[in-house]
């Protein structure tokens, strides 16, 4: 029973420093743009509050490559390291340090001859940003003459600045778990409805995909008493939270639905395992559509309701699944997660954790074949869509929307204007059912040039 409870022993605990401290709840008071902090954990909302102070690094005992405070990190454009031995040993409060993301060095101290390498290494990659400033200007297209859509993904309200700067064809995958988190009560329909607002109307006409409540009742405890679960990744999450909890559901929907009347949105659950997990949670929708229209509020009547592609039973199911959603989303850090029975947030296993893995490849692929069967539209939001490498194969694979990481826009981008009609035959005749060291060697090797020509390798 006592481990059981040790997160709110934790959390009483951390409460308590923060008042006999007297600085609130604000655990980065002091630090300013030219501080490294380094962190035991950190959570996404605790990355925004660096981004707002200007911090642009930080080092963590623990934050694994694929958790979504490193997915944030990487939208906002702060460096991370994780796991470095002996660093408090190391580093002392006054210490200078060099953090180097690209090559997962932490510097510590460095003479002269190293300030100035990475004064230069500096002015090098501002060049490189007002080379992606003139490219904003250029079209999206492969040599070959095919549009590919590049969407932004957004998890918090903070980044659409960052998000509009892109020139981007709009927001792919807008996260809401950050309106459920840190706060004290539940977020009611007039405060959510201001957000979605908000995003709507700055980004129209631009189309914003909002991807409902995707957390489970272990980060909601303090707020919904559940039941412990052995293993929330598997539980009661996702979609299956949302129709389990149908009040919390309906309130989200209703102020996404209200919001439509001020630019283009489309709506996506996640973790939807099947056909009838799907309609359940459409049917509550055209529930709220109902309510809405007799109470007089203005909304879109055309939203576009679709679904996430990223438990393999969703994969296989896509032939069904395609004839009842308007449109897919494959989230291909779930899908391989679960594919590859792998925790991406466990660094004992990253080494399993494959994205390119021929399984999760023919389950993409399968998708895809589905969704063009049944001429619906297709995106991939996975942080696939976001890495340089794997851009040739997912446009191969017939991918023409990518929703990607805000510090991934332009180097996805130059690398699709790369990709030409060579490439699509190499894909097409591809048997993905073999090994993973072909699987490589197609990636790394057979479409390496489209990914290196320009932009950094």
């Amino acid at each position: 029973m006592f481990k059981q409870r040790a997160a709110d022993y934790k959390d009483v605990g951390n409460r308590l420093l923060a008042k006999l401290l007297d600085d609130g709840s604000d655990v980065f008071a002091g630090l300013s743009g030219e501080h490294i902090p380094i962190l035991t954990e950190i959570s996404p909302t605790q990355v925004s509050a660096l981004h707002r102070i200007g911090v642009r690094a930080f080092v963590a005992d623990s934050c694994a490559t694929n958790s979504h405070a490193a997915i944030i990190s990487r939208a906002l454009g702060i460096a991370v390291l994780s796991a470095v031995a002996d660093i408090r040993t190391a580093v002392k409060p006054d210490s200078t340090i060099i953090l180097d993301a690209d090559s997962a060095k932490l510097i510590v101290d460095p003479d002269d001859e190293m300030l100035e390498y990475y004064a230069q290494r500096v002015q090098v990659e501002e060049l490189i940003r007002q080379k992606r400033e003139k490219l904003k200007e250029t079209d999206c297209l492969t040599q070959d003459g095919i549009r590919i859509r590049i969407y932004a993904n957004m998890g918090m309200p903070e980044e659409l600045p960052a998000v509009k700067d892109l020139g981007c064809d709009g927001i792919g995958l807008f996260r809401t778990e950050f309106i459920y988190l840190s706060r004290d009560t539940l977020p009611g329909e007039e405060e959510q409805f201001e957000i979605y607002r908000k995003v709507l109307s700055e980004m129209a006409p631009l189309p914003v995909t909002i991807r409902t409540f995707d957390l489970g009742g272990d980060k909601l405890l303090h707020l919904i008493p559940s039941p412990q679960e052995c293993n929330p990744y598997l539980g009661n999450r996702g979609i299956r939270f949302s129709l389990s909890h149908t009040e919390l559901f309906k309130t989200q929907l209703r102020a996404i639905i209200r919001a439509s009347a001020f630019g283009k949105v489309r709506v996506m659950f996640p973790m939807i395992i099947d056909v009838a997990d799907f309609i359940e949670a459409r049917n509550i929708f055209n529930q709220c559509v109902d309510e809405l229209y007799s109470e007089g509020y203005d909304y879109d009547s055309s939203i576009a309701v679709g679904t996430m592609i990223e438990v393999p039973s969703a994969a296989l199911c896509s032939d069904a699944l395609a004839q009842e959603c308007d449109f897919f989303s494959i989230g291909t850090n779930d899908l391989a997660q679960y594919a590859l029975a792998v925790d991406r947030n466990s660094e004992q296993v990253s080494r399993y954790y494959i994205a390119h893995h021929p399984a999760v490849l023919m389950l993409i692929r399968a998708t895809i074949n589905n969704a063009v069967k049944h001429n619906k539209p297709v995106s991939l939001c996975g942080e696939m869509a976001s890495q340089a490498e794997y851009v040739p194969i997912l446009i191969g694979m017939g991918i023409t929307e990518l929703s990607v990481n805000v510090n991934s826009h332009y180097h996805v981008k130059t690398t699709v204007q790369q990709c030409d009609a060579k490439l699509h035959m190499i894909v097409k005749n591809f048997d993905f059912n073999t090994s993973l060291p072909e699987v490589d060697k197609l990636v790394y090797r057979t479409l390496k040039p489209y990914y290196t020509k320009q932009g950094r390798s």
